[in-house]
């Protein structure tokens, strides 16, 4: 196919997009911190289930 250009993943790699990135992972981060929802989840069904038990702080 002479037409078809063909991209590593790397593709994506403009800095534009990894800030974007890096700001959907904090906004996620709070919203997980404060107990809601994040709104893009692989895997939504982990929410049914039970919290992991608390960890003890180190250090």
């Amino acid at each position: 196919m002479r037409n078809v250009v063909l991209t590593a993943h790397i593709g994506t790699a403009t800095r534009d997009l990894r800030i974007d990135m890096a700001r959907t992972v904090a906004d996620n981060v709070i919203l997980a911190i404060k107990g809601e929802r994040a709104p893009h989840v692989v895997d939504p069904q982990v929410y049914g289930e039970r919290p992991p038990p608390p960890v003890e702080r180190i250090g």
